[in-house]
């Protein structure tokens, strides 16, 4: 039987989660289907691209089956083909801006995939009564983990402390999204520096810089009597970051809204426990045999015009320290939760991913 013809539409070579889920997501489809790969190329690309990215991008323009465009909303019509196209809305908030109605309605689009209950739900919310439109539309397609790259080592952790481990961005504000700010505070204020704990925080390029940071966590007006807190803004390579992962114990998100967060499913690859906020896409794949979940409130957004009228979730700080406490103090069960994490893990990889794109494809 001939493969699928799908051409991939996104951007690979940055560093943001749009980028990782295109690369990801190329390289699991890639194994099952006839793949082209549309992207923007920047000088020398070829340098860094692997054999099979090498070959889609390189191979000649043609008409596809399926148009597959990940990016945001407003930019799919500029990506449509002649065979079946299918654009992906990844949203964190309580609903999707009112600006991507006009982008999911469009009959040119023929499925919107969501990568979480989450933001299925988000685009509900929007819609309303009339979410009955395009309720066939829409089929959640989660995100995954690439067991290869992210993996549980077995080797002798470097470090004696219990250590909480964020891999967030984070841009230095008091109300940023990724909720870096509540980890630090909340450590910071739960743990003198007599216990035998730190906090390593592995933050986005991207987002932030050393000026910035400083400035950051001087705003915080933090407690001189606490316990090392490490910050890395270096750029990590993958099997680098691996083993960021695995000499930690817990990973910590004290995040406002996620779509889905690939950094807690890759810390689950590895063996690791989370503590995140119950609210959004990651509370797909926690559960409480796998992790703790920090209360929080809802609020409106302050980041405008984007998330005009939009509600995401504002963590509840003691909430987040009674988490991280219990964690510390109950080790013997935090590991027994990390070994179910990396057994739960098994279910979130990207080539389960893609066997639900196929499904979702082969019954149109």
């Amino acid at each position: 039987m001939n493969k699928l013809k799908i051409n991939i539409i996104g951007s690979i070579f940055g560093t943001t989660g749009y980028d990782s889920h295109t690369r990801n997501l190329f390289n699991a489809l890639y194994k099952i289907a006839d793949v082209k790969l549309s992207v923007p190329l920047k000088p020398e690309w070829q340098r860094f691209v692997n054999d099979a990215e090498l070959d889609a991008i390189t191979k000649p323009t043609r008409n596809e089956d399926i148009n597959l465009i990940v990016t945001t909303p407003h930019n799919w019509k500029l990506c449509l083909g002649l065979g079946t196209n299918i654009g992906y809305c990844v949203w964190e908030g309580d609903k999707i801006p009112k600006s991507y109605i006009e982008e999911i309605l469009n009959p040119k689009i023929n499925l919107v995939f969501a990568p979480s209950e989450h933001t299925r739900k988000a685009i509900e919310n929007t819609f309303g009564e009339k979410y009955n439109l395009i309720e066939n539309k829409i089929k959640i397609i989660p995100h995954g983990v690439n067991r290869d790259i992210f993996y549980k080592t077995n080797k002798p952790k470097t470090n004696d402390k219990f250590i909480f481990l964020v891999v967030k961005g984070w841009r230095g504000t008091n109300w940023d999204r990724g909720g870096v700010q509540y980890v630090i505070k909340a450590f910071a204020e739960e743990f003198k520096k007599v216990e035998n704990v730190q906090l390593e925080i592995k933050l986005n390029s991207a987002y932030i810089n050393q000026q910035i940071l400083q400035q950051a966590i001087e705003n915080l007006n933090l407690p001189t009597d606490r316990p090392p807190i490490h910050v890395c803004i270096d750029n990590t390579p993958f099997d680098k970051l691996n083993n960021i992962y695995n000499d930690a114990n817990v990973f910590i998100c004290a995040t406002r809204a996620e779509s889905f967060n690939l950094p807690g499913i890759e810390a689950m690859a590895c063996g690791l426990p989370t503590i995140q906020t119950n609210f959004g896409g990651q509370t797909d794949y926690m559960t409480k045999e796998n992790s703790l979940f920090i209360d929080y409130e809802l609020s409106e957004s302050e980041e405008k015009p984007m998330y005009e009228n939009i509600n995401w979730a504002t963590p509840k700080i003691e909430s987040l320290k009674k988490q991280m406490r219990w964690a510390f103090e109950n080790q013997d069960k935090i590991q027994e939760m990390g070994q179910q994490a990396l057994e739960d893990s098994k279910n979130w990889t990207w080539d389960c991913s893609v066997q639900k794109i196929v499904d979702v494809i082969n019954h149109i």
